[in-house]
């Protein structure tokens, strides 16, 4: 006799009313069990021979009443429940079909993924049970693989093609020949075998298509990052059209529209840093330095920030930051405290469960000392000058623009820029008499923190504007777009300065030297050093296997560091310029 409830879920298959969850839990059925796997195909054999017999009917009807339509349009109204009962089985059996033969069960050795290595804590999921995994085990079709803090996992799929998840991240088995990478970073190694089908790797921002490749991949924060080390691989764009990516770095996004570019070709790392610090963690998305160059702070992927202090590299603090991912972080001018912008969309499990995005923390007590809860996701933060005022970025519906907030009694001072496209960056200057906001449409605005106007709104750039800084004096304005170009801006009238001619690519991050002399820019692995009175290009530093996501000079003026999606943060020491 047939379980109650594998009757159940049948019927709702057959009928398509089934949730997520039920199907998941039907699936999860059939694979673990070959008597419900028959049931499974007598029970659509059975609604298909029923199909036959009311497709039958129905034509019978129609052929009756043919003679008759004109005088009778009324004439199938009583056949009408029938045919579209009919229809729905017959689209629910090709849907069945379909799905069955891409869902291998488990005793399929074409749907063997298997477990080769593990290091670490690694954790196995199906459905909403998590199992614990041996090295050589098969995993199971829909089945998700998480990997904690310094810990990594191998996979293998079919004889030739090794998978690598790094630390921190997770994906998902999404069939035997492709995962689905839901956050962190893997490193892949396809090889074509004959008869085997490309191998598909997906993320949120779409999917690449991969028969004889090796590269490495990273999904953070709304974008996935590929380097194409060796081979080619396939992005459908549409329309039956694909794009070819060959070796170099890419970018896949899906705001403000789904789009793949080239963010630079892929160049050998030929400088060696000073110091080099290696975050098991992921990405680093974000680098600030306390006034006094004493502490280096960075946010972390597993929710956590770290504080190095830079005269002792043995030395590291963690601040957990309540529930989130933390974003962007900046120092109070005294450097005794740390404000920490986050998203507490993305949760993640060990965090506290406040949902805050924007904390500040005090450094000497270790300890939170204000938070404010007003938005979900804080894209953005830094402190005015005067340390009593913060201001930050946020896109969320109806709130949309550059907040500033009131340290003293814990309130919305102003809210700037609020019809802009989404923004991605911001600045303030020194003496606090104007900031800057970089937008998705690649809009600049410059605005008056104190009265809340927009002083110029300038088309800075064909597409997003990335990066956004003023220079030591407040006299000018940096920006950098993901159309590769640098231009200088006059802070007062926003009249355009300067364009520096050379291109590698997006520019991620920008950054000046104390003096004001030298312009920094991270593109995809390269760090290109300008003059800014000149705008030609001093040097560059090949830093980074992936691409640079941030950049800041110590106070002295003598170190830049970096940090890139290859999980390394460099210190490199520069050389004088003539005359100092």
């Amino acid at each position: 006799m047939m379980d109650p409830r594998l009757q159940e879920l049948l019927e709702g298959y057959v009928e398509n009313r089934l949730s997520e969850a039920e199907r998941r839990e039907l699936s999860d059925r059939l694979i673990a069990s070959a008597e419900q796997c028959r049931l499974f195909w007598h029970y659509l054999h059975q609604h298909a021979l029923l199909s036959e017999l009311m497709a039958e009917q129905v034509g019978r009807n129609l052929a009756r009443s043919e003679t008759a339509s004109s005088r009778r349009p009324l004439a199938l109204r009583g056949n009408g429940p029938m045919l579209a009962l009919a229809l729905v089985v017959l689209l629910a059996l090709g849907f069945g079909l379909l799905t069955w033969r891409s869902t291998p069960t488990a005793e399929s050795p074409e749907a063997s993924v298997v477990l080769a290595e593990l290091h670490g804590e690694v954790r196995y999921r199906q459905g909403e049970e998590w199992l614990a995994v041996q090295p050589g085990q098969a995993l199971r079709i829909g089945s998700e693989i998480e990997t904690g803090n310094g810990s990594s996992v191998v996979l293998r799929s079919g004889e030739s093609s090794r998978f690598v998840l790094n630390a921190d991240s997770a994906i998902r088995l999404w069939d035997e020949t492709g995962v689905f990478l839901l956050r962190g970073m893997l490193n892949a190694e396809v090889t074509a075998t004959p008869g085997r089908k490309p191998w598909i790797f997906r993320t949120e921002q779409g999917e690449l298509i991969v028969a004889d490749a090796r590269f490495h991949s990273a999904t953070l924060d709304g974008e996935t990052r590929i380097e194409m080390e060796e081979g080619s691989a396939q992005v459908p764009s549409g329309g039956g059209r694909y794009q070819q990516l060959h070796q170099g770095n890419y970018t896949l996004v899906s705001l403000p529209e789904p789009e793949l570019y080239q963010s630079a070709p892929r160049l050998p790392v030929s400088n060696e840093p000073a110091h080099l610090v290696e975050e098991a963690s992921g990405p680093v998305q974000a680098l600030a330095v306390s006034p006094d160059g004493r502490l280096l702070a960075y946010p972390c992927s597993n929710g956590l920030v770290r504080l190095l202090w830079l005269q002792q590299p043995e030395r590291v603090q963690f601040l957990n930051v309540p529930e989130g991912r933390p974003r962007a972080l900046a120092f109070s001018p005294d450097g005794r405290r740390l404000l920490v912008g986050y998203d507490v969309a993305r949760r993640i499990p060990t965090g506290a469960k406040t949902s805050y995005p924007l904390t500040i923390f005090d450094l000497n007590k270790q300890q939170i000392v204000q938070s404010f809860p007003s938005v979900r996701r804080a894209s953005a933060v830094t402190y005015m000058p005067d340390g009593l005022t913060v201001a930050y970025v946020t896109n969320e519906k109806w709130q949309r623009g550059v907040h500033l907030w009131d340290l003293g009694d814990a309130r919305e001072r102003l809210r700037l820029i609020e019809r802009a496209e989404r923004l991605n960056c911001l600045s303030v200057h020194h003496a606090g008499e104007s900031l800057a906001a970089g937008a998705t449409d690649g809009t600049l605005y410059l605005a008056d923190p104190h009265t809340g106007r927009t002083i110029h709104t300038l088309k800075a750039h064909q597409r997003d504007v990335q990066a956004v800084q003023y220079s030591p004096d407040g006299e000018t304005i940096a920006s950098g777009g993901r159309d590769g170009a640098i231009h200088l801006w006059s802070a007062d009238t926003g009249e355009l300065l300067r364009t520096f001619s050379e291109k590698f690519g997006e520019v991620r991050c920008l950054a000046f030297s104390p003096d004001g002399r030298t312009l920094a820019s991270g593109h995809g692995g390269v760090v290109a050093l300008w003059d800014v009175e000149t705008g030609q290009m001093r040097t560059t530093l090949n830093a980074h296997r992936f691409a640079i996501t941030a950049l800041v000079y110590l106070p002295d003026g003598g170190t830049l560091v970096t940090a890139g999606w290859d999980r390394c943060i460099k210190f490199w020491t520069l050389a004088p310029r003539e005359g100092h």
